[in-house]
């Protein structure tokens, strides 16, 4: 199954102490869960495709560690944003 979003999406509102909770929840437990499965095998095929970075991950693994990245600018804005406020 691929999930498309439109470039640029953001949140729309604000959010609370209940998101905050379920989103820290939900995180590692997803994370550990990819890793078994990929440990498994259940993701054999990989369609590989540009990212709006120009990197093309060709495999799996590729495509967790350009996600881990990706991931650590979100964090590095989150953090810039918090110092702000």
């Amino acid at each position: 199954m691929i999930f498309e979003k439109p470039k640029g999406t953001r949140p729309e509102g604000a959010y609370g102490q209940e998101e905050a909770v379920f989103i820290k929840g939900n995180l590692r437990p997803t994370a550990q869960q990819a890793a078994l499965d990929c440990e498994r095998g259940l993701f054999q095929e990989f369609k590989a495709c540009e990212t709006s970075y120009g990197i093309k991950p060709n495999t799996i693994e590729e495509a967790i560690q350009f996600n881990n990245v990706h991931e650590g600018l979100h964090l590095g804005y989150m953090m810039a944003l918090r110092k702000r406020v």
